[in-house]
């Protein structure tokens, strides 16, 4: 996958807000369960608030906290 879609709440149906491609680095702000995937989801702030399926992102360091 080389682009991943970023949306307005934590569900595969959800708005697209905005769209990041693999490779590039963005700063989760914390995570809460959701649907599709693990059911896992994270909040990114990087210009804009949105969120992003867990196993489409990779971690660095200790997990983000809880919503």
């Amino acid at each position: 996958m080389g682009t991943l879609l970023l949306r307005s709440a934590p569900t595969r149906g959800s708005q697209v807000i905005r769209a990041v491609h693999r490779g590039d680095v963005v700063s989760i702000f914390c995570k809460t369960r959701g649907q599709g995937g693990d059911g896992l989801w994270y909040l990114l702030t990087d210009g804009t608030w949105a969120w992003g399926p867990a196993r489409s992102i990779q971690v660095f360091g200790s997990s983000p906290r809880w919503c």
